[in-house]
């Protein structure tokens, strides 16, 4: 179409956005506009032609698409004059707040606070709600665990292990099961491996054994490497980023070969110092700090066939002690949907099929269950977990306590706020008398309210990053800024503090908008009955936090004192101790460094043991000889010299010492070297276990370790008093002393 008319001497301007500007423009201006952009448009043409024109007509257009021409839909003017009306009320309160300096400090200071001390807690309870919920398929992941219980007192134990054989029998049986992975941990951490590489050694302990699945069912991003294949040759290994950092610095790790020394030992007892070499086959990044356990470097689960002597997949040439002794984390990822109650309940039909009477024969029995993966945290209160796990209570305490902080912050603003009515009230008179309406008196009061609630987030968001990693360190933990979790959170609390700010404004707004202005400026302060209870009821809350949390906090005082000044029935000062991983260098020559130990002034003992007490201890059913078997429970042991009962002081309640000689109390051994009889020392516990009225009453009896297999037999010599060797939080477990050299830890006692 052409842009001149054949008979005339005007150009028709473009009619798009000529449209547009008809629609947009109120009709009071649309004819002056347009007249004035059409004759703009005639000179334009006229001097740079038609295309020129056609582009500034479109420039000089949009200017006119401003609100103030704006008239198709009335709210705007509306929200125009809120908008101003909003201006207002802002530039009014920042004015009045800075001249009300103190209070406007008082609120502010106290505002941020209780937010300061919500937004900490809020932190640290979405960080607890958070682990492993990044897994893909984190609602097909569970982790088999175990509950055995003793079938002579019932007692239960919860086990996060399981025999290593039941992940492949289950996936082979049972359809449900898409796929499953174990975990094996080898070294502890006081005993760990050598890692050596590069000229470089290594101490590490955070190593697992892990079959290929586990790469494709666990989230967790290879950087280098394939899913399918990193694990699944021997002699294979995958290691995180700051590993392959750590161990080859700005090098290409695939490839690279890592020489890992077990410390394996021969039948004697001494160390082999064979040495085992693994191929770096992935490059994993490392494992998020919201996992419920992480490490550095997986070996594939196949080098365990190698390890123990049969195949780990089938049992073929294992003891069938691999199908009921629980030293694997296996984890299994189910069929989409299923229901895992009924999955649950075919566990007893498969413990019958692969485990027969295997532990019912010796006194106790399993019931295997399922934990989602994303439970196990905080639902993990078990024994043998991977890495240290939470507890649901403690999220839960600090929740309500914010909430009160949070609470009691509000309700101080508000008593603030409320008790400068009669300071407010003659402006609320003024303000009246040249017409304000309630409604913006209202407005005011809630604005300033809110502003005041917005500059305590601002500080109490500073205050937070500086209370944080604090915080943190006093629970033992190590604070870490996730923007995926810590911009939601913030995001939120944002909005919660424009909450806060209206609540609490809300009640002085009403109380304050609604006196009258003859009254106030007559000097008469309207105090309703209903007012006066409300400020009493506010007043009277806010005391009642403040006397809970007082409680709560010397209840707390108390316990954390009863736990650093209660008798934990030993004697730790002036002991030192060498842990497995020092003395694993002197595992053949304990005895002379013993010796050279005691020849340091110093020292005034040194004991060999298989452990301290404060420490948790492994051991072994045990019962009564001549009892029915299947009375037997489980008693935790300590091997020992005979001078350990005087190292750390342990009351003797009845009985004696260890003989402290070469033939006294040592082992007495069959022909074939196995132990046959040994000497004990029970505690308090134990003996009340037995049912053995009192501490002499024990002595002379014998015991029998695993009394279905026949272990050895022990000869009780004393009793002495009960000591920990757990948290306060724990009950006393059975102990038994038994002098056997099955060292692993020295304890030196110092001079005072």
């Amino acid at each position: 179409m052409s842009d001149r008319k054949s008979n005339s001497d005007y150009y028709h301007p473009p009619q798009r956005i000529l449209r547009f500007l008809r629609w947009f423009c109120d009709p009071v201006y649309l004819d002056e506009v347009e007249g004035d952009l059409f004759e703009l448009y005639q000179e334009e043409a006229e001097q740079f032609g038609i295309r020129a024109a056609r582009r500034r007509y479109h420039l000089h257009t949009t200017r006119y698409f401003t609100p103030y021409f704006y008239g198709k839909k009335k709210v705007w003017n509306r929200v125009l004059n809120n908008l101003q009306m909003l201006s207002h009320h802002i530039r009014f309160s920042l004015r009045h707040m800075s001249k009300q300096k103190l209070y406007t400090f008082l609120n502010i200071s106290g505002l941020a606070l209780g937010m300061t001390c919500f937004i900490v807690v809020s932190s640290f309870v979405k960080d607890e709600y958070s682990y492993d919920q990044y897994h893909k398929d984190a609602d097909q992941l569970h982790r088999l665990s175990l509950q055995s219980v003793v079938m002579s007192s019932q007692d239960e134990n919860l086990s996060a292990q399981t025999p290593i054989l039941w992940g492949p029998a289950l996936k082979r049986d049972y359809p449900e099961v898409e796929a499953f992975a174990r975990f094996v941990k080898m070294p502890d951490e006081d005993e760990p491996w050598h890692f050596l590489t590069n000229d470089k050694e290594f101490l590490e302990h955070k190593i697992l054994h892990a079959d290929p699945a586990a790469l494709s069912m666990f989230n967790w991003p290879l950087i280098q490497g394939s899913l399918d294949h990193a694990l699944a040759n021997p002699r294979s290994i995958v290691i995180t980023q700051s590993m392959a950092k750590k161990y080859f610095g700005a090098e290409d790790p695939m490839g690279k070969v890592i020489e890992i020394d077990p410390h394996l030992r021969d039948n004697d007892g001494n160390l082999t110092q064979e040495v085992f070499a693994h191929t770096v086959t992935g490059i994993l990044q490392d494992v998020p700090h919201h996992s419920h356990f992480t490490f550095d470097f997986l070996a594939p689960a196949d080098d365990l066939s190698e390890i123990l002597g049969g195949d780990i997949n089938t049992g073929g040439n294992l003891d069938p002690w691999y199908w009921r002794g629980p030293i694997a984390y296996t984890y299994l990822k189910l069929k989409e949907g299923l229901e895992v109650e009924s999955f649950e309940a075919k566990f007893p039909q498969f413990l019958e099929t692969y485990l027969g009477d295997a532990t019912t024969s010796r006194g106790y029995y399993y019931s295997p269950f399922l934990q989602p993966i994303e439970e196990i945290y905080l639902g993990g209160n078990m024994d043998s977990q991977l890495s240290p796990v939470g507890d649901r209570t403690y999220p839960t305490i600090f929740s309500i306590v914010a909430l009160l902080i949070l609470a009691l912050a509000c309700i101080n603003f508000m008593n603030l706020a409320t008790a400068r009515s009669s300071i407010r009230a003659r402006e609320v008179g003024i303000r009246k008398t040249i017409g304000a309406f309630r409604s913006q008196l209202v407005h005011q009061f809630l604005t300033e309210s809110v502003l005041i609630c917005f500059f305590a987030f601002l500080i109490s968001i500073a205050l937070a990053r500086l209370a944080l990693p604090v915080f943190y360190s006093y629970l033992g933990k190590e604070w870490i800024f996730h923007p995926q979790i810590q911009w939601p959170l913030l995001t939120g609390l944002l909005f919660l503090s424009l909450i806060v700010g209206l609540l609490a404004g809300s009640y002085p707004a009403m109380i304050l908008s609604r006196f009258k202005p003859v009254e106030v400026l007559r000097g008469f302060m309207p105090n309703t009955l209903q007012s006066t209870m409300i400020r009493k009821g506010l007043v009277v809350f806010q005391f009642f936090i403040s006397a809970f949390l007082i409680l709560a906090t010397l209840t707390i005082v108390r316990q954390v004192n009863f736990m650093k000044d209660h008798e934990l029935g030993f004697d730790q000062d002036q002991v030192l101790v060498l842990p497995p991983d020092v003395m694993q260098n002197f595992s053949q020559d304990a005895s002379s460094l013993k010796e050279q130990l005691l020849m340091i002034p110093e020292v005034e003992d040194v004991v060999l043991t298989s452990g301290v007490p404060g420490q948790n201890i492994n051991g072994d059913l045990y019962a009564e000889n001549g009892a029915d078997p299947n009375t037997g429970f489980p008693i935790g042991e300590f091997f020992v010299e005979p001078n350990f009962q005087s190292m750390f002081d342990l009351k003797l309640l009845s009985g004696r010492d260890f003989f402290d000689s070469e033939n006294g109390d040592q082992p007495i051994l069959e022909d074939n070297g196995r132990v046959k009889e040994v000497k004990a020392i029970l505690n308090r516990e134990a003996i009340e276990k037995f049912g053995w009225l009192t501490p002499e009453n024990a002595i002379g009896k014998q015991i029998i370790r695993d009394p279905n297999a026949g272990d050895w037999t022990a000869t009780i010599i004393g009793v002495v008093e009960d000591f920990n060797i757990q948290t306060l939080q724990e009950p006393m477990v059975p102990i038994a002393m038994i002098m056997m050299p099955r060292y692993s830890h020295a304890a030196i006692k110092l001079k005072e």
